[in-house]
């Protein structure tokens, strides 16, 4: 160690993992403005309104869990709730890997669109 208490090794920080989120709900006998003021708290949060009943965020773990505490507390507001989906990818990369078995199936596309649908 040098003088400072750190080492004289180079040390890399690991890789933080991102986070990408989405969220579906789908609401029957909407109350009120409820589920637009459910909407509107996500859209503050920094989620990005996609469509009707989906929206999308990136950032930290502690950022997309955020949503989870507005949709307890005002889901039981917002009307009959008929799904909620909500899917969190972590990853240290989303630029995409290489899936080692496609080299066994270069033709896999042109395969599966000859068969007929079932």
């Amino acid at each position: 160690m040098n003088q400072t208490g750190n080492s004289n090794s180079k040390t890399r920080a690991k890789p933080r993992f991102k986070y990408r989120a989405a969220i579906n709900i789908d609401v029957t006998n909407q109350k009120g403005k409820q589920y637009q003021k459910l909407i509107a708290g996500l859209i503050q949060q920094k989620w990005k309104y996609i469509e009707t009943s989906a929206l999308i965020r990136s950032g930290s773990l502690a950022e997309v869990l955020r949503a989870l505490e507005l949709l307890a507390k005002q889901c039981p507001h917002i009307g009959q709730v008929s799904a909620i989906t909500y899917h969190i990818q972590g990853s240290k990369s989303f630029a995409g890997k290489t899936y080692a078995a496609a080299r066994f199936h270069p033709n896999a596309q042109v395969e599966i669109k000859m068969k007929s649908m079932p």
